[in-house]
């Protein structure tokens, strides 16, 4: 397992990714989970050729790596309307390019399935299979470029119920199609993370960890994680990585630092990360 950073951790520089890589090489993070949110991302669908060997040209100088692309494109996919979706389904091919094109081996995609307060109930089966088959030649085209899908555990979607994501997966039926497991925000949505592990371990294909514990804000649709800095929250870190450790896995673990929400009262990120990251070396150590 190697640790990355969600470079959405320092939206302060939204339009200078080469700030955040310098950042990066400063505090020792050598991988990047780019945020690849169209408009406002640090890597573009829209960036020219030229633009792409830049950018890998800049994260060379600052010694980082893009293992991956956090961006939500497939949200789309349950659209009534198909010409919504076939663009949708060509944005999708073009965050796989994007990520071949700056070396990275993940991008996160959106559900396309909306959330569902009652766990019991099933989703809607139109919506299903009306985004099934979106994803498959998506997934055909990730396989052809040797790129791997995650769907991230999120609320307000399907994702934050992990046996039906696990089953979702198996129903798409690929290697190259799976889950980014994000106990944290399982945990701030008052499901059970450790659970959520063993349903979905066979899929896991990326790793992102926020620290805390779960909060109601008076306004919010849903419960959240209200975010610390590592080891000041309340989930078990350790049993995470070593349950990882457990199915052999051996992508990544990425630092995502939510210090954008200012009810959360974080340190400013250039004294909160390090922090995170000194806290997550010590538990690979021991783990």
């Amino acid at each position: 397992m190697k640790i990355s950073f969600c470079t959405i951790s320092l939206t302060k520089h939204t339009e200078d990714f080469e700030q955040v890589l310098k950042f990066m090489n400063t505090v020792g993070l050598k991988y990047a989970d780019a945020r690849a949110s169209n408009p406002s991302g640090h890597v573009l669908r829209s960036m020219s050729t030229d633009e792409r060997k830049n950018v890998v040209a800049l994260a060379k100088k600052y010694n980082v790596e893009i293992c991956s692309l956090a961006g939500s494109v497939g949200s789309k996919f349950s659209s009534e309307d198909e010409k919504v979706r076939d663009n949708e389904l060509q944005e999708m091919k073009k965050e796989i390019d994007l990520a071949v094109d700056l070396g990275a081996s993940v991008i996160r995609v959106g559900t396309g399935i909306p959330y569902n307060p009652d766990p019991a109930a099933p989703f809607d089966p139109v919506i299903v299979e009306r985004v099934l088959p979106y994803i498959r030649e998506a997934v055909v085209y990730a396989e052809e470029k040797d790129v791997k899908m995650g769907m991230e555990n999120h609320c307000l979607s399907m994702s934050v119920y992990t046996d039906k994501l696990a089953k979702f997966c198996s129903t798409v039926g690929s290697n190259n199609f799976g889950v980014i497991y994000e106990p944290g925000n399982l945990y701030g949505n008052l499901k059970d993370y450790r659970q959520g592990f063993f349903d979905q371990k066979d899929y896991i294909v990326h790793t992102h960890l926020k620290d805390g514990y779960p909060f109601w804000f008076q306004g919010n649709i849903v419960n959240t994680l209200y975010c610390t800095v590592y080891g000041l929250g309340k989930l078990d870190i350790p049993w995470i990585v070593r349950n990882l450790k457990s199915i052999n896995y051996t992508g990544f673990v990425s630092i995502e630092y939510e210090a954008w929400h200012p009810e959360y009262n974080l340190p400013d990120p250039e004294v909160g990360i390090p922090e995170c990251k000194k806290f997550l070396e010590r538990v690979f150590d021991l783990v």
